[in-house]
């Protein structure tokens, strides 16, 4: 048994030895065939791409909005603009611009020095810019006017706008371009907005305003201030109605902006604009105080054909109390937290002909209706009543 079970293993052994040796003969074989040895292709080059042409920076000098309204464009009110959304048009010649890309100006006012950013740069020889003003008030698409090149003009649908609001939304009727920040910083022509790129490039925008302004001026009464404070929180400015859309025309031809909109009436909310929120404001951080002159606070409303909006708007301000110490000229304890007025403006004169970029005032004053034959209780919790 023990010599079966060697030789089995010998036997084995040996037969592994020649499978090895027949393979290294095979191979050795396949490498000494006759005839050319046939070299492998080479591989085919990769192209060199193209180089693209650089982008070159676009740079905001200055932002404009049309007269009429009276708002200041001091530096420090650039931060109401931000940020403007643009449609940059560009095309390889004049008569073909219709590449479509999009980007913004962003006012930095943290970073020294304060000033415009841009989020986009031009690539091809010809240009022209669309946008709106603040880009976080609604959703846009464009279209060209006629035919498929922008330089003619361009179709603004804007949709997700409040019918009510806090924003000033503007779009851009006008640019002006230099290759220095001297030479573009010039008020825009209206209905120019297409440009030819230059080594340097600054712009310059007029905007011109989509929705009527309403100044509320909210003062505390005179005999009233004598004992008490009064602090606004928060002022909001709803809407009975909301709009399902706005389509603004834009021609290179005609300085007028062509502007359509309709509404319905909201089904089972109120399109609200915030016109002030303490908790937004870093200034007064615990609200803003009244005066006996009063303190404006604008709001902002979409006209529409039919005098809708105008006619369903609704002011809600939100206030808190507090004893005034006229003696000694100083504020005590409050008394009365979040006091809510709600005042319809319906019936109030000339609101409802107001058109874009029109404004009007509204005066309200808080204090109890009959001063005198009021409890100390009801002194600590008055209405505002319309003027």
């Amino acid at each position: 048994m023990n010599r079966y079970k060697s030789w089995n293993l010998a036997f084995g052994i040996w037969l592994l030895a020649v499978s090895i040796l027949l393979t290294v003969a095979c191979s050795g074989d396949s490498g000494q065939s006759e005839g050319p040895v046939v070299p492998e292709p080479a591989p085919t080059p990769t192209p060199t791409p193209t180089p693209t042409e650089p982008e070159s920076a676009l740079r905001l000098v200055a932002a404009t909005r049309a007269t009429g309204i009276g708002i200041s464009d001091a530096a420090a009110e650039y931060e109401t603009f931000s940020p403007i959304q643009i449609f940059l048009m560009s095309g390889s010649e004049e008569s073909a611009i219709n590449q479509r890309r999009e980007g913004q100006f962003i006012y930095d006012d943290e970073t020294a020095p304060a000033g415009w950013k841009s989020t986009i740069g031009l690539k091809d020889a010809y240009h022209c810019i669309y946008g709106y003003s603040p880009g976080s008030a609604a959703a846009c698409s464009i279209s060209p006017l006629s035919g498929s090149s922008y330089k003619d003009g361009a179709i603004l649908s804007m949709s997700n706008l409040s019918a009510a609001s806090g924003s000033d939304l503007c779009v851009i009727v006008g640019v002006r371009h230099g290759s220095t920040a001297a030479a573009a910083d010039v008020l825009p022509d209206r209905g120019k907005f297409d440009f030819m790129k230059t080594s340097e490039n600054y712009v310059s925008l007029l905007l011109d305003h989509l929705f009527a302004r309403i100044d509320f001026r909210i003062r505390i009464g005179e005999e009233y201030s004598k004992m008490r404070f009064v602090r606004v929180k928060k002022l909001e400015l709803r809407s009975a109605y909301e709009l399902t859309g706005v389509t603004v025309r834009l021609s290179a031809a005609t300085t007028d902006v062509s502007y359509t909109t309709a509404a319905v009436a909201a089904d089972g909310s109120s399109p609200t604009g915030t016109l002030y929120d303490f908790t937004t404001d870093a200034a007064n951080s615990i609200g803003k105080d009244l005066s006996v002159e009063g303190t404006v606070f604008p709001g902002f409303f979409a006209p529409d054909a039919n005098n809708l909006v105008a006619s369903g708007l609704t002011l809600v301000c939100t206030y808190d109390v507090y004893v005034y110490d006229a003696l000694n000229n100083k504020i005590g304890s409050r008394v009365r937290e979040d006091c809510v007025a709600v005042n319809s403006l319906s019936g109030i004169t000339g609101l409802t002909s107001l058109a874009r970029g029109q404004k009007t005032s509204i005066n309200l004053t808080v204090e109890p209706t009959y001063l005198y034959q009021l409890s100390e209780d009801e002194i600590n919790n008055p209405g505002i009543k319309i003027n």
